[in-house]
């Protein structure tokens, strides 16, 4: 196995642990939509370093072009789930430039896979490359010349993740969200490996490939940004949750001195049936006034009803 297989390997790992953990996530938590094609975009870069290990250890151009072919596959796995996740990420709603470039990488990759080899990948154009870093790293690319379909993938994902830098900066501009500046620098950072992958397989200068490791930045700040989004909106809940458990408190309170200001007279009350005084627990007896007033928050207000008037007014003239 070829030395550089080995940070490959690590990569592949740390990138489908994010992403089966954010799948994962969006499966139990789906109203949260950043985190499905976050873990798709981490499990597609996932599956590029592997292919990065099988072309560090081809041997024959055959082999380093299988590889070479899966690797361009999942650039445009890539590019797609990159263009989902800053669509939903920025919030652009309404946005058609967004399915208008998913659709167009879905076109190139239906192309490819019937595309003839002289404008993909042939063995007829081989473009092997030699690079040499220290004495003792000696990097051998089996690759063929990248025909003009593989050429205009390139240059899409270059525009495609230049118009992404556009978004995050006019959503910075909008929100002022802290976290989006590091976004911005660690895009940068991997738009830096894209740019210098590409020049290096159009065979403008001599280097190693470097996109796959420069992801790790991506992930670092895409999944710092998804955390802090989660601890805001649960922090948000809490203190939603604080304020009702405060209200209900407060209601209950009131309730419960309100109860505590009611008396109310239940059962059967003795009464005399010629006094009309009503007998207590201890058997004393109280007139009826008397006794609703001790017992009952009600007030009387004395007055004379029209019977009695008018009995009052017969007995007075007799």
């Amino acid at each position: 196995m070829h030395v550089l297989s080995i940070p490959c390997l690590i990569m592949a790992s740390i990138n489908f642990y994010v992403g089966a953990y954010y799948l994962f996530f969006h499966i139990k938590r789906p109203q949260i939509k950043e985190h499905l094609p976050f873990a798709l975009l981490c499990l597609s870069v996932g599956f590029y370093d592997l292919f990065c290990i099988g072309l560090y250890n081809s041997l024959s151009l055959h082999d380093g072009i299988f590889w070479q072919r899966l690797q361009f596959h999942s650039v445009i796995a890539i590019s797609i789930f990159s263009i989902w996740f800053t669509g939903i990420f920025t919030e652009q709603k309404g946005n058609r430039v967004i399915p208008f470039s998913i659709g167009w990488f879905i076109i190139i990759f239906f192309a490819s896979l019937s595309a003839s080899p002289d404008v993909s990948l042939s063995p007829a154009n081989p473009a092997v490359k030699n690079v040499q870093l220290p004495d003792w790293l000696n990097i051998t690319y089996q690759e063929s010349a990248i025909g003009i379909l593989y050429q205009i993938e390139i240059l899409s994902a270059v525009i495609a993740y230049t118009y992404l830098f556009y978004l995050f900066m006019r959503y910075y501009r909008k929100t002022r969200n802290k976290i989006v500046p590091l976004i911005f620098v660690c895009q940068f950072v991997y738009f830096a490996g894209v740019v210098n992958d590409s020049l290096v397989a159009l065979e403008f200068y001599s280097f190693v490939y470097i996109s796959e490791y420069a992801f790790f930045f991506i992930i670092v700040s895409m999944a710092y940004a998804l955390l802090a989004k989660f601890v805001d909106l649960h922090t948000a809940f809490e203190e939603l949750n604080a304020g009702l458990e405060q209200k209900v408190h407060e209601r209950t309170r009131e309730i419960l001195e309100a109860q505590s200001q009611i008396k109310r007279l239940e059962g059967i009350i003795p009464i005399c049936m010629y006094c009309k005084k009503i007998r207590d627990d201890r058997a004393s007896w109280h007139q009826l006034e008397q006794y609703i007033t001790e017992n009952s928050e009600a007030r009387f207000s004395h007055g004379v009803c029209p019977e009695c008037r008018e009995k009052i007014s017969f007995d007075m003239n007799h």
